[in-house]
């Protein structure tokens, strides 16, 4: 197994790779992880640009102001204690601070990325949609033109499978202004469709807990999350591996993951 994966890439990079390095190491399988929150964002030019600028507006505008007024909070930094009211104040500053600086707007705090769930679905996010099945589709096709079997993990971010969603998102869970389980449902969509094995790894990891597979502040697993996931990857391809091989396939033999995560 050959992990090609890297971050901050999206389909039309991941099938760039497989055009690449499919014909130099033959993979019977290729997994590609399909991230349900940048995926989408990543692959349409107006999504991407909206998002890229909300990063670099938050790092230049919002972080400083976040580390610094932490700092000045943290009058005893061996007392945990103190560390812990400083934490909290800092959310709950850095979470209104457009109220403190005028300087701040709402759009500079909250990511144009909840509009992926908005209802009704913003054009821009409908046009996301369907470039990303579109280009998941070329890299159905194009892995079966290196004789290979093309399989599916997707996951979604923190916002959607754990138990603090709906501050992440800020936005009540109940809310029906939001659709939470839209990413989740068509990729599910895309798949059956396309008859694509697949599998999701949000569900397991929510009944964990998102404490216990995400970091804290972050959106990203953290090392017993990657555990996690390994452990549902190699059950997966496993699973691939011996049906191809029961049904008489020609890709029972190996698997190489081409993920952009």
């Amino acid at each position: 197994m050959i992990a090609f994966g890297q971050g901050r890439t999206a389909q039309e990079r991941e099938i760039e790779w497989m055009r690449q390095y499919a014909p130099v190491y033959r993979p019977d399988v290729i997994l590609y992880l399909f991230f349900c929150g940048n995926d989408f964002m990543e692959n349409e030019p107006a999504t991407f640009e909206e998002a890229s600028s909300f990063g670099q507006r938050y790092i230049d505008k919002i972080a400083p102001r976040k580390i610094a007024f932490f700092h000045k909070l943290l009058l005893f930094p061996h007392l945990r204690l103190n560390g812990l009211a400083a934490e909290a104040a800092t959310e709950y500053y850095v979470d209104h601070l457009d109220r403190f600086d005028p300087a701040v707007s709402r759009e500079d705090l909250e990511s144009p990325e909840l509009g992926i769930y908005e209802n009704p679905l913003p054009p821009k996010w409908a046009a996301a949609f369907e470039r990303t099945g579109k280009l998941l589709d070329v890299a159905r096709k194009e892995t079966h033109r290196f004789q290979a079997r093309f399989v599916l993990a997707s996951l979604s971010g923190p916002q959607v499978i754990g138990e603090l969603g709906a501050e992440a998102l800020w936005a009540q869970r109940s809310d029906p202004r939001f659709d939470y389980g839209r990413s989740d449902r068509w990729i599910r969509d895309w798949a059956e469709r396309h008859h694509v094995p697949h599998i999701e790894l949000g569900p397991p990891l929510a009944e964990i807990g998102r404490r216990n597979v995400f970091w804290r502040h972050d959106q990203h697993l953290n090392p017993a999350g990657h555990a996690v996931v390994a452990g549902l990857l190699y059950d997966f391809l496993l699973k691939a591996a011996k049906e191809s091989a029961t049904s008489g396939g020609e890709f029972a033999s190996g698997a190489e993951p081409s993920s952009g995560r």
